[in-house]
């Protein structure tokens, strides 16, 4: 039973020390109203089961925390601002998938978040850069007399 144990933690400590953690380089569009996956990763799975995931927004001078997981049933109150509409794939942590889903996206979302796991003493965290794009889409209908027909615009603002 220690040897499997051994294994196990130096699997993971083995994982940690060659940057097992993964997230994209380029920024993740997001549209407002619309819900996006900020992609983080954690490799090779399956992942212990006493392991922490910690998602902030990197503020000016702050964190502020957005989502949270640990294998031991705590987990984080996210600030107010993403209450209700974040969420981790819980039913995907296992297997390594530490994504970050959020709802209702917002013109304030924008910016750098930290995707933070621990497994005992070590930690590692990546940022993921979410950009905010807002679409608006204005019907126009343009008649058409030669052709007796309405045609409709779309544009995006």
């Amino acid at each position: 039973m220690e040897f499997a144990v051994s294994i196990r933690f130096s699997r993971v400590s083995q994982c940690f020390n060659s940057g097992f953690l993964s997230a994209p380089k380029t920024p993740v569009l997001g549209i407002i109203g619309d819900r996006v996956v900020l992609p983080c990763q954690v490799g090779p799975a399956p992942v212990p089961e006493d392991f922490s995931v910690r998602w902030t927004f990197r503020g000016q001078s702050q964190r502020i925390p957005v989502g949270s997981y640990c294998g031991k049933g705590w987990r984080e109150e996210p600030d107010r601002r993403y209450r209700g509409r974040a969420e981790l794939f819980h039913g995907e942590l296992r297997a390594g998938n530490v994504s970050l889903l959020l709802r209702d996206v917002r013109s304030s979302d924008q910016g750098s978040y930290g995707c933070q796991v621990s497994f005992q003493d070590e930690s590692r965290e990546v940022l993921v850069e979410l950009e905010v794009a807002g679409w608006c889409c204005s019907l126009f209908f343009l008649h058409r007399a030669e052709l007796g027909t309405n045609l409709k615009y779309c544009s995006a603002c």
